[in-house]
């Protein structure tokens, strides 16, 4: 039989669920109409706009969290801690001159689009690490920079791929 691969798991599952909860209910109550779901679908977030991402005479957001139900508990938990990170950006960071969000949305498909979005995805990993911090989540140092790492390169081939189409 061929060998498996083995993951050096620093804490408990239950751990991992426990801090995925006191994740999820900190999205939930700070960003009330959040919702974080566990679903049989890759790991997104969906909202209609940036300009619409929040009602201001109800007080409520428009965004759904989704997390893949199939992933190991400490992926679950860093999947919505990058996901976090993009809702904390959007409220939290919105004046900042590296804030991308507000050309995001219905614009063509171009290399300065997908820069954009790669910027971002970059900058929601940072964000994640100061909510985790926040929160008493420990992250493992080697574990949590391969996902930032395996997700970035994602990113980075996808927008080198439209490089080459454009260019």
């Amino acid at each position: 039989r061929g060998h498996m691969m083995s993951f050096n798991y620093k804490y408990s599952c239950e751990k991992y669920d426990e801090w995925f909860g006191v994740l999820k209910k900190y999205i939930e109550n700070n960003y009330p109409g959040t919702i974080v779901d566990l679903e049989d679908s890759p790991s997104g977030l969906l909202y209609e706009s940036f300009e619409n991402l929040y009602d201001r005479e109800d007080y409520i957001f428009s965004i759904s969290v989704c997390i893949n139900q199939d992933l190991a508990p400490r992926a679950k938990l860093y999947a919505l801690l990058h996901e976090s990170g993009h809702i904390e950006r959007m409220v939290a960071d919105k004046d900042t001159k590296t804030f991308f969000y507000n050309y995001l949305d219905s614009v063509p498909d171009n290399v300065k689009f997908r820069t954009r979005t790669v910027v971002e995805e970059v900058l929601a990993w940072h964000k994640a690490e100061s909510l985790a911090d926040r929160l008493n989540i420990t992250l493992e140092t080697r574990a949590w920079q391969r996902e930032v790492e395996r997700a970035i390169r994602l990113y980075s081939l996808w927008c080198a791929e439209k490089g080459e189409i454009d260019g």
